[in-house]
């Protein structure tokens, strides 16, 4: 079990999310959660989430980019939060899209 979080250094709009998983690996089931300036992160809110990464690779075309849609939000960070007992795999990069 753990968790990943981005900075953004303000709240800013978020619309999409993209990671980056080299090579396939993905973990198959995670959360991805946000929260504003001054909050801490037991307040984060659930935003989107992966219930099946290894279906997503195998039946939607894989590049290495996964995109995560939520609804319209702001906030500062985003956790990706994943669960005890999760296999191994490599983010190798974040890609955050909001309207400015």
């Amino acid at each position: 079990a753990g968790w990943i979080e981005l900075d953004l250094g303000k709240d800013r709009s978020i619309a999409k999310v993209e990671l980056n998983f080299p090579g396939g690996a993905i973990w198959p089931m995670f959360k991805i959660n946000i929260f504003g300036t001054g909050q801490k992160p037991e307040a984060a809110r659930s935003w989107a989430q992966e219930i099946s990464g290894p279906w997503m690779v195998a039946n939607r075309g894989f590049d290495g980019w996964i995109s995560y849609y939520g609804p319209l939000a702001q906030a500062r960070y985003i956790m990706l939060e994943i669960p005890e007992g999760t296999p191994a795999a490599t983010l190798a990069e974040w890609r955050v899209f909001g309207i400015e």
